[in-house]
Formats: structure tokens, C-alpha cells, sequence
């Protein structure tokens, strides 16, 4: 949490003597410098160069394509080296129409503002851009840039000779739709997709402390590394991502990690990507969904579901270091050798975590969970997780054997999910209460971790009570304490009910969920007057998301 707070106090800073720059491809009255939409220009790049440390610069809808490279150069030696080259200390939003006065108005899916690598003939990857968006800080005083709210495509990393920009050596390999070197870097609420290079298809960076987080990231591809995300080195947070089908020929089809120091990897849902598609060299490679490679990583309150290697790991593969594996949810991952996740070398804690469903050829095959690597095993500590398999199937022989330390597991017990089969669930948003791997009340993960170094809150924000559920979702059924939401007011009435159950409350209502004691979903609306009068007698838990807090209550209907 630390460079998150640092990251915050200084853009907060910086910010106080900022200006305001604004870009409309539209503009036809652009003018410098650029400070109102009225002078809006509408070359991105240009906007960029007249921007001092702390600036923001706005940029409306539309598609933009560099047009020099990190020289200024509008016709380089090598087409394919333009690219947006941020200056260090600013922050570029996307997401405007060309109107707005506060940040706060803007709408990224209403206005689609599109960072477009395409350079060249249409729909041709061969002359597009090396890399779209570049930084290159100081590697001594970098400050960081920020960049939000952009629709990132068509960057394709495949050169030969390596660039020098500010003193870096900047891979023409490498991060062809963000490539981000040094500095305290925010990247966030950017959909980013259909990218292509050796390493980093959607996201790279290399010694920096980024946040990367509340982006989509999808359909990129890497040659080696990192399908959808690769850090290197430095202190990293990303966070509430939605990383899927990216895929990587060597390791981590969502995200590659290396080298790092104390990561955190949280709160993301990574599903099918694909790793390890084919040998490299002499390696076998995997890590369908996460690939750690030494250093210290966090990797908590995540969902890996379908995600596949062709060798190991299908859900995690570890590679040496210190790693904590805390509070996922870890489902129908596929590989051949380790469907779960696969350990090499290192020591990893390993508790809370639900894993079911993995494939290692089935999903009743040993090492269909977990694989520890038989000539270089790690030291792992794996307590108080939900494991599939029948507890004698761990052993020496299968190389997934729990050697001694762990404690107070589950074995080949059915978690209860609310409905595999649609992760999303029924509001078709992810990270909500209903979303398909968060857990029925009869789930016997229910207040089932261990409390040490688990999460406060889970993967949808709701406060962890107590001993915490096993996975990534804490079930809210059964944390009925309304004092904790800190509504200012609230009533339900009558209680009992007979044909009308009414709701009052000084927040806005965004979804309630009624289910029966058996956990089973009975009616959801956003109505605060609810028809009951089909229900049969009984006792019922009321489920209410304001766009605050969420808590639950009991009801009678007589």
C-alpha cells in the first residue's frame, strides 16, 4: 500500500500549480497554449511537448495515431518508431465529448477516445507503431506520468535493433501498446487490446512502481512473456483488472511478474488467457494465468477461472522467490502438470484459496491443483484452503504432496459456488454480490480462513468479518450486523410481511437480492416496494447494494 499512498499524495501535490490542456481532433482553432476547449489543438503530441510537471491534459473523443517519434521527428528513419511520448509528470485523460469542466464528467464509454498504432496501410500490423504510448523517465529522478481512459490498439512489437530514448535502452520487443520505464506511473481505466510483440502485449514496464488498475485488458499477444501484462523489477500494485484471452507462447498469459519487490497482485479477474502454447529453447513455460519469477509477490482476492498452459501452471506458476497466495478463487484452470497452480524453487504461503474444478488431463487426476516441481521443490505452506482431490491423493509420488506443512485443509469438498457457469452472474458485472464464484450460505468456505495476512475486504469491496471466507468473495448472507454498513438511515417495513415488503434509505439502491435460507436466489430487483405475496411462509435474508455500502437483513413473510 505504500506507493499507492505515495503515488496519491504526489499527483495531489503536483497538481495545486497545474493547468489544464485540452485536445480535440476536431479542433480547427486550436491555439497554444491550449487551455480551454474553445483552443483546444488537435495534434495529441503537441498538446503533450507544452505541458510543464503537473499538467493534465484532456483529450476529447476520436482516433488518434502518432505522428513523430520520441525525437519530435515527424519523418524518423523508422516509421514504426512513432509513438505518444509522455512527458515526465503529467497526466493524459481520456474520455471527453468537449465540454466538460470537471474531470468528474467526462464518460469513457460514451466517448470512445481511441490511441490507435495503426500507422500504415489499415488493418497491416507490419508498419504499425513499436509501441503506442512510451515513457522513458530519468532512471534517477523520474517522477511518473498518468495515463487514463483510453481505448490502446494496434501496437506491433516486432523490431530488431533496440531504441535510446533519455538515456534508456527502450526494446522495439517490448509493450507495443504501453511501455513504461521508471518513475510512480498510474495506468488506469484504459481498455487495451489487440496488441502484439515478444513481451508485454497489452502492458510493460521495467523498474518502476506502477499501479496498474480498473482496466480491461484483452485479445494482446506475447511471443514470450506476458500476454496481457509484464513487470519488471520495481514495486507494483495491479488491481482490479479484468484481464482475459491474452496469451502468452512462453510464460503468464494474463500477467508476468519478475524480479519485483513485494508486488500486489489483487482483486483481479483473470479468465482464458493461455500460456505456455509451445517449447522455447530448451524451457518448458506455463502460468496460464500468473507468472511470478522471483522477488516478493502478493497475489490475493484474484479469480483465475479457465485459464490454460500447455505445460505448467495452468492458473499460477511460481518460479523461486517469496510469494503469498492468499484468498483466491482458483477454477477450471487447465495445464499439464498442475491445472491450480505449479511451484518451483522459493517459499510460498498458500491459504484461504478455493481450488476446484482444475484439469490436469481430468479434474480427479493428482497434480490437477497442485504441483510442486519433483527435482526442484519449493517450500510451501498451504493451510486452510479448499483443496479438490481426496487428501491421500497428495503424496511423494504424485509431486503434490503437502510434506508437512499445512494445516485445517479441506479436501475434495464442493465450495458451493452460487453458479459456475456464469462468472458474471445474473447482472452481468463483475464484482458484484452475485457473481458466479461467490458462494452459497451453505458453503462450507464460509468462515474458514485464517486471519492472519488475510484481506480486509474482498474481491467486490465488502468488509471481511471475523474468521474470512475461503476465496476471493466474502458471503454476505450470512454477515447480518447492519450496524457495520454506517447508513445513516435506514428502515425496512412491515416485518413481518404478508404481500408487500418496503425498503427506505438515504442511498441509492442499486440492486437487492432476496434469497431463502437455503441460500437459494429467489428474487432480485431494484424496486424499494417488493411483491412478496407468491412467497411461500418463512424466514428470508434481504441482500441490498446502495452505491455506498451493501448489507443484508432477515424478514418474515407470514
Amino acid at each position: 500500500m505504500r506507493n499507492i499512498y505515495f503515488l496519491l499524495f504526489l499527483f495531489n501535490s503536483i497538481l495545486i500549480s497545474s493547468a489544464v490542456r485540452y485536445v480535440n481532433i476536431n479542433s480547427t482553432t486550436g491555439s497554444s497554449p491550449y487551455t480551454s476547449w474553445s483552443t483546444a489543438g488537435n495534434d495529441l503530441q503537441a498538446v503533450i511537448n507544452a505541458c510543464q510537471v503537473g499538467d493534465e491534459v484532456w483529450v476529447a473523443s476520436g482516433t488518434y495515431t502518432p505522428a513523430r517519434d520520441p525525437f519530435g521527428n515527424v519523418s524518423p528513419s523508422d516509421n514504426r518508431d512513432k509513438t505518444f511520448y509522455l512527458k515526465d509528470g503529467i497526466s493524459v485523460y481520456g474520455g471527453f465529448n468537449g465540454t466538460e469542466t470537471f474531470l468528474s464528467d467526462r464518460n469513457l464509454n460514451s466517448n470512445v477516445t481511441i490511441l490507435s498504432g495503426d500507422l500504415g496501410v489499415l488493418g497491416s500490423t507490419t508498419d504499425n507503431s513499436y509501441h503506442v504510448v512510451l515513457f522513458s523517465g530519468n532512471s534517477s529522478s523520474a517522477i511518473g506520468v498518468r495515463l487514463d481512459g483510453f481505448f490502446i490498439t494496434g501496437g506491433s512489437a516486432y523490431g530488431t535493433v533496440n531504441n535510446n530514448v533519455n538515456g534508456n535502452v527502450v526494446s522495439r520487443l517490448a509493450g507495443p501498446a504501453v511501455y513504461f520505464l521508471y518513475g510512480n506511473n498510474i495506468i488506469s481505466n484504459n481498455k487495451i487490446y489487440v496488441n502484439a510483440g515478444y513481451s508485454g502485449g497489452g502492458i510493460y514496464t521495467s523498474n518502476t512502481n506502477s499501479i496498474i488498475s480498473n482496466n480491461e485488458i484483452y485479445n494482446n499477444k506475447a511471443n514470450y512473456d506476458g500476454g496481457g501484462v509484464s513487470v519488471f523489477k520495481g514495486t507494483n500494485t495491479i488491481t482490479n483488472n479484468y484481464i482475459h484471452d491474452n496469451t502468452a507462447t512462453g510464460d503468464g498469459g494474463a500477467i508476468y511478474a519478475s524480479y519485483g519487490v513485494d508486488n500486489i497482485i489483487s482483486k483481479n479477474v483473470i479468465g482464458k488467457n493461455k500460456a505456455g502454447i509451445s517449447q522455447i529453447d530448451t524451457y518448458y513455460y506455463g502460468g496460464g494465468g500468473i507468472y511470478a519469477e522471483r522477488g516478493s509477490n502478493t497475489i490475493i482476492n484474484n479469480v483465475l477461472y479457465e485459464n490454460t498452459s500447455n505445460y505448467m501452471g495452468g492458473g499460477i506458476l511460481l518460479y523461486y522467490g517469496t510469494n503469498k497466495v492468499i484468498n483466491n478463487t482458483i477454477y477450471k484452470n487447465n495445464a499439464t502438470a498442475g491445472g491450480g497452480f505449479y511451484t518451483y524453487l522459493g517459499t510460498n504461503t498458500v491459504k484461504n484459496n478455493i481450488f476446484w474444478a482444475n484439469i490436469d488431463g481430468t479434474d480427479t487426476e493428482p497434480g490437477a491443483d497442485y504441483i510442486n516441481n519433483h527435482d526442484w521443490p519449493a517450500t510451501n505452506y498451504i493451510f486452510n484452503n479448499v483443496l479438490q482431490l481426496a487428501q491421500n491423493a497428495y503424496n511423494t509420488v504424485n509431486n503434490n504432496s503437502l510434506s508437512g506443512n499445512i494445516s485445517n485443509n479441506i479436501f475434495q469438498t464442493n465450495p458451493n459456488f452460487k453458479n459456475g457457469t456464469s462468472i458474471f452472474g445474473a447482472d452481468g458485472i463483475l464484482r458484484t454480490s452475485d457473481d458466479g464464484l461467490s458462494l452459497l450460505s451453505n458453503s462450507v468456505a464460509i468462515n474458514y480462513g485464517h486471519i492472519i495476512d488475510a484481506p480486509t475486504d474482498d474481491i467486490t469491496g465488502a468488509t471481511r468479518m471475523g474468521n474470512p471466507d475461503l476465496g476471493a468473495y466474502e458471503q454476505l448472507i450470512g454477515n447480518l450486523n447492519v450496524a457495520e454498513s454506517k447508513i445513516n438511515y435506514y428502515r425496512i417495513y412491515p416485518n413481518p410481511a404478508k404481500d408487500f415488503l418496503n425498503i427506505k434509505i438515504n442511498d441509492k439502491i442499486l440492486k437487492i437480492e432476496i434469497f431463502n435460507t437455503s441460500g437459494q436466489l429467489i428474487k432480485t430487483t431494484k424496486e424499494s416496494k417488493i411483491d412478496i405475496s407468491a412467497f411461500p411462509q418463512g424466514n428470508y435474508i434481504l441482500n441490498i447494494l446502495t452505491e455506498n455500502k451493501i448489507f443484508a437483513e432477515k424478514f418474515i413473510k407470514e
